[in-house]
């Protein structure tokens, strides 16, 4: 196949939604391609700014924040498996203003356990660890949290 053909093709795929540099050499590997032309794909991609891991982290971060509530423990795991480094994750993370991100999740927080029926309180602070550790919340907020309820979150 013509070599063209590839770099069209990623091209139109990268342009139509942000990518990663791993991301788009999973998708050329997919296609066949060799390493060593993944890698001049690649650098042709950045140059031509299809492909820019800064915009992308950034652009995660504040999407799954803003749009879905994730919380960082959540992005972090979303954005190791995409072979982002911690260094780059934590710049990236450092996007959500913490008194905002507090306050989020506590709203979370107090929306899910109203939304609990009453009945055993342990019970109820199993599903509320279990929802915030899916919305990747750090155990330290849901216990600063439970705590102001009265509550111990291991007890």
């Amino acid at each position: 196949m013509d070599p063209d053909h590839h770099l069209q093709r990623i091209m139109t795929w990268c342009a139509r939604s942000e990518r990663c540099s791993h991301e788009v050499k999973d998708r050329l590997s997919a296609w066949g391609v060799s390493p060593s032309d993944i890698e001049l794909y690649l650098v042709q991609l950045q140059q031509e700014k299809f492909v820019d891991d800064d915009r992308y982290l950034k652009g995660y971060v504040l999407e799954k924040w803003n749009t879905h509530h994730w919380g960082k423990l959540k992005i972090a795991r979303g954005l190791l498996d995409k072979r982002f480094d911690e260094l780059h994750i934590e710049a990236a993370l450092a996007l959500i203003e913490p008194h905002t991100y507090i306050t989020s999740i506590n709203s979370a927080l107090d929306q899910k356990w109203a939304s609990m029926p009453s009945g055993d309180h342990q019970v109820r602070i199993r599903k509320l660890a279990l929802f915030a550790a899916g919305r990747g919340y750090e155990e330290e907020i849901v216990a600063g949290w439970l705590a102001t309820k009265g509550v111990d979150l291991h007890s």
